[in-house]
């Protein structure tokens, strides 16, 4: 397929409604056939009204499209093409009064319609209250939404329309042409149904069978998302305190999804989950008497689901898990303004990585691990500085300072800046680089025989200059065998520009997995085309953050779409 995925997912969504299912043998809810049947047709059995307002509507040309944090901004064609936003918030379509997409940013604006902006508290209402086939009205700034069986109805054709556009165009052996025929079949009948029982005046039936002409539509369109058993289908999960039951629920319902393997945290917030670590490295108190690692080594055999342990490096807590920040206070690192917290990673404590005893401290765990438990894969997490702007970054502890000076005729990083002193900061900032670099190449030295992976931030030279990490190096060097990138965002142009990335960094011996962001709340449809641009793009597979936060409509879609067995 040689045009992008996201030229037909605006081509069909910006289509004016009233013609979204003209070529697939259903009828529009808005052209019935018998003038008789229109007023009742449209008029709802059901509705439900949420109201917002709006903070401006068209404002001046700024940057970031005049959207402030926590904003909602409604943008009409008076405005321009597009809303000219960026990738931090989400965005709804309006054509012709019906919502016809929720989810990225930078959105094209119809000449017909209009689009809702919104960032923080705004973009979450706009995930939690508007839907695809939601009529939407507008008087002044406050934006009123109104859902009905006829939203149910509207957003089932548009899922049909969307995956006949897929399935014309994608050829797979996952995808059976014959039972997308039989769904089709199914939802025209209970279309046919739906309309004669509101004819009839049958409110219940009505309500049953909008729902259930839904779910055909959705069924209709995850289907046409080939399924990849060969690709890496993980998740990161946080266990807090789950009980040997709880694990056990949860590794079924990964399988039952279609999960193939599993990222769970056994060092986090200054704990291990196992038992006896050394170095006394204490274990998370709610799984004192129990040895979590190896009930979940266990339950990987038992639903064929890899584990990989998940490992925070140089963040080691927070003022509520103070055990390893006590414990240990003298390794702390400590920021330009002389503080250990970090202030944009609000309370976030770390450890000093120009430390030799931090490294030889984790690469003692590393090896009991690989000991006891003879684990096959390893994944870095925070293997990086805080990511502060240079006024208050990371570190200025006595030894940093120290070793900094003796390599650059004693001067102080205290006493230099980016803007006075570009070359020594330069230099600056390779030593720090060289801090993390080291750290990495020892954990590949320890453990030759274990994929070593990371978590690290999509853009290696972004990564480079705000978190020092230089994960391009790691992979040329072979200290790691897989990357997995944090591409959170409902943005898909982001997304795949994060993949792109990716791909070109990466080669035939290494992997590159595409960790996505569902807990943002996304709706599915756009977790499933996000996940769809790793097979585009061939990648190794998906990694999505956090299986904790998956919604049932989320885990849907997986199930019966990309995930399917």
């Amino acid at each position: 397929m040689n045009t992008s995925p996201l030229f037909h997912l605006f081509l069909f969504l910006l289509v004016p409604f009233a013609t979204a299912c003209a070529d697939d043998n259903t009828n529009d809810l808005n052209q019935p056939t018998a003038p008789a049947v229109e007023d009742h047709w449209k008029q709802p059995f059901f509705a439900s009204e949420e109201t917002y307002q709006a903070d401006q509507v068209n404002p001046p040309y700024a940057e970031n499209g005049g959207r402030s944090a926590d904003q909602m901004i409604i943008y009409t064609a008076a405005y321009g093409d597009h809303t000219n936003t960026n990738p931090w918030g989400v965005e709804a379509i309006i054509e012709d009064g019906i919502v016809v997409n929720v989810g990225g940013n930078d959105s094209p604006i119809p000449s017909s319609g209009m689009v809702l902006s919104g960032h923080g508290k705004a973009a979450n209402w706009i995930n939690d209250h508007l839907e695809v086939g939601d009529k939407v009205e507008k008087n002044g700034h406050i934006i009123r939404v109104i859902s009905s069986e006829n939203s149910l109805v509207n957003q089932a054709q548009v899922f049909i329309r969307n995956g006949k556009i897929r399935s014309a165009e994608i050829k797979h052996p996952s995808i059976n042409s014959e039972h997308l025929t039989a769904l089709e079949q199914t939802f025209n009948t209970t279309l046919e149904a739906f309309k004669a029982a509101k004819q009839a005046g049958d409110s219940s039936k009505v309500q049953q069978l909008a729902e259930e002409s839904l779910l055909l539509g959705k069924d209709y369109f995850y289907y046409t998302f080939p399924a990849l058993e060969n690709d890496e289908r993980s998740a990161w999960l946080e266990i807090h305190g789950m009980s040997k039951e709880e694990l056990e629920a949860v590794f079924k319902d990964l399988a039952e999804i279609g999960f193939n393997a599993v990222c769970p945290e056994v060092i986090y917030r200054g704990w291990s989950i196992f038992p006896d670590a050394p170095n006394g490295l204490n274990q998370y108190p709610d799984f004192i008497g129990r040895d979590p690692m190896q009930e979940m080594i266990e339950l990987g055999e038992k639903y064929n689901i890899k584990v990989i342990p998940w490992v925070w490096v140089y963040f080691i807590g927070v003022d509520h898990f103070p055990d390893l920040i006590n414990n240990r206070r003298e390794w702390l690192a400590v920021s330009r303004q002389g503080k250990h917290p970090s202030v944009v990673e609000a309370g976030f404590y770390y450890f000093c990585p120009s430390r030799d005893e931090v490294k030889d401290y984790w690469l003692q765990v590393y090896q009991h691990m690989h000991e006891k438990y003879q684990i096959k894969d390893l994944q870095l997490d925070y293997i990086r500085y805080p990511g502060e702007p240079w006024t208050n970054d990371y570190c200025y502890c006595e030894v940093c300072r120290q070793k900094f000076a003796e390599q650059n005729d004693g001067v102080d990083p205290l006493d230099i800046s980016p803007e006075a002193n570009p070359q020594l900061w330069v230099k600056w900032d390779k030593y720090r680089q060289a801090n993390v670099n080291r750290f990495v190449e020892a954990v590949s030295d320890l453990l030759p025989g274990v994929n070593i992976s990371a978590a690290v931030v999509p853009d290696r030279e972004a990564s480079l200059k705000h978190k020092k990490q230089d994960w391009g190096k790691w992979l040329d060097n072979n200290w790691l065998n897989t990357v997995y990138i944090m591409s959170y965002s409902s943005d898909v142009d982001l997304v795949a520009s994060h993949i792109d990335y990716m791909v070109a960094q990466t080669d035939d011996q290494h992997r590159g997995i595409a960790g996505l962001g569902p807990f943002q709340g996304m709706k599915p449809e756009i977790l499933v085309k996000e996940i769809d641009l790793g097979r585009l793009k061939q990648l190794d597979g998906t990694c999505l953050f956090l299986y904790n936060a998956l919604t049932e409509e989320q885990k849907y879609a997986l199930r019966k779409g990309p995930y399917r067995k």
